[in-house]
């Protein structure tokens, strides 16, 4: 169960890291990227809480392995008990790092939406028109024999 949840809590990581890599690199790599301190600022942020969430699944799979390293070495008569214990927190974190890693895969290929549509990927896009760009032009009259007898006196 170990390895499965490492395994999760690593691809979250990635996950993590990828996508404050993209976030910054869309903001060089887009064709109508914004150069607005404002969108820089926001674009680096976000970037921070993705590395931050990243570099926070690290040391959560890396502090429940030395956890089960220790348990591994502890004396035989206490081992099987704080092996139940440790066995809850790990399904628990393996079940959240599994939502959390399909929220992320939602998130990056978002990100690489943005960036396909030549866009950095915190700018606001224009907005799109639709139908005609041009004002039809007004009806013409309607044919005499259609108008009123009071409209033709005039």
């Amino acid at each position: 169960m170990l390895l499965v949840f490492r395994a999760v809590f690593m691809l979250a990581a990635l996950l993590c890291l990828f996508s404050a890599v993209m976030i910054t690199a869309s903001l060089f790599i887009a064709d109508r990227a914004s150069r607005s301190p404002e969108i820089l600022w926001i674009s680096l942020a976000v970037s921070g809480v993705f590395l931050a969430a990243g570099l926070l699944a690290v040391g959560v799979q890396g502090r429940m392995a030395a956890i089960d390293a220790i348990i591994r070495h502890a004396d035989p008569a206490r081992r099987s008990d704080l092996a139940r214990h440790h066995r809850a927190p790990i399904l628990f974190l393996a079940g959240g790092g599994a939502v959390l890693c399909l929220a992320l895969a939602v998130i990056v290929s978002g990100d690489f939406a943005r960036i396909e549509e030549g866009f950095a990927v915190y700018v606001r896009s224009p907005p799109q028109r639709q139908g005609p760009t041009t004002r039809p032009a007004m009806a013409p009259p309607p044919p005499r024999f259609l108008r009123s007898p009071s409209s033709s006196r005039g």
